[in-house]
């Protein structure tokens, strides 16, 4: 990679050492310290036009301690140290020959950048790796047995480094350039020895290509663009399909995984993407959505630092005057309220925003999905799924060209409107095999909008659409804006009804589950919430996720989800089955009280069975009671008996009291 940079290195000398000092530099023993100079006077290219390359075969290491500065900064960390190292592959390894800063080691030539290094044999190089020309200068103090160069000519080779700390395009500003590692191609020598203070400036920038590797440029562009993006997670519907348990939450608020909620998997997800500034829209039932948001997020979250501190804020169903007494009329209706929150004050440099479903269960990387709609000047980017003919037709489907442009929409189609919907997915990366498996691509209800294409759709043109996958997005189409699909390839599942719900949380207690709450690189975040360990005596427990807080004693549980604070009687089997537990503790002599009055205490009581059920927090559920769907309905309300049964799952209702001996 072709790539220089000119920099004017002016060692000015402030004492020549006489023959004495000389002497007792060449043992290897400095014994007097040059004055510090502070400026950079420019040397006179007339003078050092002729000069010729020194001899460093002899120098020795620079003193410890020796430390690189901003010019108007702290000093920077011990790593980023530079090192001036010789260019003769005979030089030894950390001693002796050589001039090295503390902390850092001799390199061969062939170490520095892969190649030759420019200019003369005994060139020393210097390593700028991780540091910057934030003021333009920098000072260093060098030791070595000749003259200070005085004039030196510097190329900036490129080298793959993790901390890129500067700008782009360098050819317009010199500070915040980073250079990677330089090579001094043009020295001045004399005959003494001299230690002394000097400093280094950047006059001149010209970059022919970026300095960064492709892999901190990508970086680099992502964190930029990162602060440009607000997330709006939308969980104010009414969660009609999921109930009895929406009945009194929100549907995001929705325990999973025995000890997380909904909505903790797209906030995970837009802090480990990078995307700090994230609004959730709520409705229904949202107390325990906007409590539980607030507990766990309420300190902000932070990707760059103390400049971009980020935040989660709960933005709660609203009537202003002139609205009439109408609540959120759907997706869309939500947002458009709010958007003149877009318009904030913190929001001002806002201009990609991310709209996401708060009832998805997926791990996603967000940055890759706005980097493609950025890349590819779209005004929407809808993420989706390839999706095969037994599943194809409960979604939103589209059509795409090579280019993976959007030509067509449907909703949920059936019969001869389904087949029309079959594309070539291996357009959008899949294998031969799978593209034939998988025909259709499915809307994930995901979307990344042009701040400005989302105001004008809501606001002028489609102002009273109330639904972004059958409104919106079709009519975006019509209207003529470029709309882009993003294929996610991984796992994702629609957590919009009992059976996928129910499904969902027993498929997370396989050996090797597609997917899992903890990821070292991208974990699922919740509320702290401080609880004893789970207390387990003389259980048979397989295929199981046990929760914390629970005490289990003597009891079966198999291919199971046991959520927190779980208290499970003795004699109890468990098949099959997500229990979720309680909000709260009852004391032994409170239980014991319930007991003597004939009541049935918090949790499972001893000897009960529950096969194929869901028990909902803080229901009561007595002693030798069998809940397993023993008529084998598909379909049955019993809400005044405190349960429902749904596509043949029991429900049992939260603070629900079963008591002893129920058979359902």
């Amino acid at each position: 990679m072709a790539t220089a940079a000119t920099v004017l290195w002016d060692w000015t000398k402030k004492h020549i050492r006489g023959a004495k000092e000389s002497a007792c530099l060449a043992a290897g023993a400095p014994k007097t310290k040059g004055a510090r100079v502070e400026t950079c006077k420019p040397a006179s290219q007339k003078a050092s036009r002729h000069l010729p390359a020194p001899d460093w075969s002899d120098a020795w290491p620079v003193p410890r301690g020796q430390r690189l500065k901003r010019r108007f900064g702290t000093p920077l960390r011990h790593q980023h140290l530079p090192a001036l190292v010789p260019t003769t592959a005979a030089a030894p390894r950390g001693g002796g020959d050589g001039m090295m800063a503390a902390g850092q080691r001799n390199m061969a030539p062939s170490e520095l950048s892969g190649a030759a290094l420019p200019g003369r044999l005994g060139c020393p190089a210097l390593d700028l790796t991780g540091s910057s020309f934030r003021g333009r200068s920098l000072r260093l103090r060098r030791a070595a047995r000749t003259r200070p160069i005085r004039f030196a000519r510097i190329a900036a080779l490129p080298v793959v480094h993790r901390r890129a700390l500067g700008i782009v395009d360098a050819s317009r500003q010199g500070s915040g350039l980073a250079l990677p590692r330089t090579t001094a191609t043009w020295h001045a020598r004399v005959d003494a020895c001299v230690t002394q203070w000097s400093t280094a400036r950047l006059v001149e920038a010209v970059i022919e290509k970026p300095v960064f590797s492709e892999t901190a440029r990508e970086s680099q562009t992502q964190r930029l663009i990162a602060n440009t993006v607000s997330a709006v997670i939308l969980g104010g519907g009414a969660g009609s399909r999921l109930y009895p348990l929406t009945k009194s939450r929100a549907k995001p608020a929705v325990s999973i995984g025995g000890a997380y909620r909904l909505v903790d998997i797209p906030i995970s997800n837009c802090i480990n993407s990078g995307i700090n500034k994230i609004y959730v829209l709520t409705q229904y039932n949202s107390t325990s959505l906007n409590r539980h948001v607030g507990r766990t997020y309420n300190r902000g979250i932070t990707y760059t630092g103390k400049r971009n501190m980020g935040y989660v804020e709960v933005l709660a169903a609203s009537l202003a005057p002139g609205q009439g007494h109408a609540w959120f009329q759907g997706t869309a209706d939500a947002v458009r309220r709010y958007t003149w929150i877009l318009d904030d004050v913190r929001n001002r440099k806002m201009q990609h925003i991310v709209i996401l479903s708060g009832d998805h269960l997926y791990r996603m990387d967000y940055m890759s999905f706005v980097m493609e709609h950025v890349n590819k000047n779209a005004d929407i980017t809808i993420a989706a799924i390839p999706c095969g003919v037994d599943r194809a037709s409960d979604f939103g489907l589209m059509k795409v060209d090579d280019m993976a442009r959007v030509v067509d929409f449907a909703e949920k189609p059936k019969g001869s409107a389904l087949e029309a919907m079959k594309v070539d997915t291996a357009i959008l990366g899949l294998d031969p095999q799978r593209a034939e498996e998988m025909p259709f691509i499915a809307s994930m209800g995901v979307y990344v909008f042009k701040k400005d294409v989302l105001l004008d759709l809501l606001n002028n043109k489609f102002q009273n659409a109330n639904d972004f996958g059958n409104e919106i997005i079709p009519g975006a189409k019509e209207a003529g804006y470029y709309l882009n699909a993003y294929l996610f390839d991984g796992y994702w599942e629609d957590i919009g009804t009992i059976s996928s719900f129910f499904d969902a949380n027993l498929a997370l207690t396989a050996d090797s589950p597609a997917f899992e709450f903890y990821d070292p690189e991208s974990p699922i975040y919740t509320s702290p919430r401080g609880l004893q360990p789970t207390k387990i005596d003389d259980c048979k427990i397989t295929e199981a996720l046990i929760s914390h807080g629970c005490s289990i004693q003597q009891s079966t549980i198999h291919h199971s989800v046991i959520g927190l604070r779980n208290v499970i009687g003795r004699g109890c089997i468990i098949k099959d089955a997500m229990i979720m537990g309680a909000d709260f503790y009852e004391g032994e002599q409170e239980r014991q009280a319930k007991l003597a009055e004939g009541g049935v205490p918090l949790g499972i009581g001893d000897n009960t069975v529950i096969c194929n059920a869901i028990v909902d927090k803080n229901a009561r559920v007595g002693k030798n009671c069998k809940i397993i769907n023993k008529e084998g309905v598909d379909e049955k309300q019993c809400e005044d008996e405190g349960y429902i049964i749904r596509s043949g799952i029991v429900v049992i209702l939260s603070r629900a009291v079963i008591p002893d001996g129920t058979e359902i």
